[in-house]
């Protein structure tokens, strides 16, 4: 019982501390998905400027995926940018649109995912680019 009682605490904290974190590192701005569960604040500059180019060109920006802890790059087991919150995936309204803008105007990692898991991906790496109708 006193096991079950400290995972909860625990787990309860770790949230906690997760969006005190997210709110500090925006100054209480944090810009989050519809479900809120995926903060900003960890992303570096050059990610959250073009994010916000990104709204101000083609509207709104719903977050799918920043931070994830351990997350490997599938079928090559090399560590993700998703793991050090230098990548961000999200949904825009225009996605083609968007995509072509980035695939001109960003440095980093660019990649687009059609299907059921639909997104765009950025990342702070070096210049890549993909277009994928898988998932990954």
């Amino acid at each position: 019982m006193l096991s079950k009682l400290n995972v909860t605490v625990k787990k309860m904290r770790n949230m906690i501390l997760t969006a005190l974190c997210a709110l500090l590192l925006l100054g209480g701005n944090a810009q989050q998905s519809q479900a809120g569960r995926h903060p900003t604040g960890c992303l570096p500059g050059i990610i959250k400027q073009r994010l916000a180019e990104v709204r101000k060109k083609f509207g709104p920006v719903t977050i799918i995926s920043t931070m994830r802890r351990g997350a490997r790059i599938s079928g090559t087991g090399r560590r993700s940018k998703h793991a050090d919150c230098r990548a961000v995936d999200f949904k825009v309204k225009n996605k083609m649109k968007a995509w072509r803008w980035l695939n001109k105007n960003h440095n980093g990692g660019v990649g687009l995912y059609h299907g059921r898991c639909s997104h765009i991906h950025i990342d702070n790496g070096h210049r890549a680019r993909w277009n994928r109708n898988y998932c990954g």
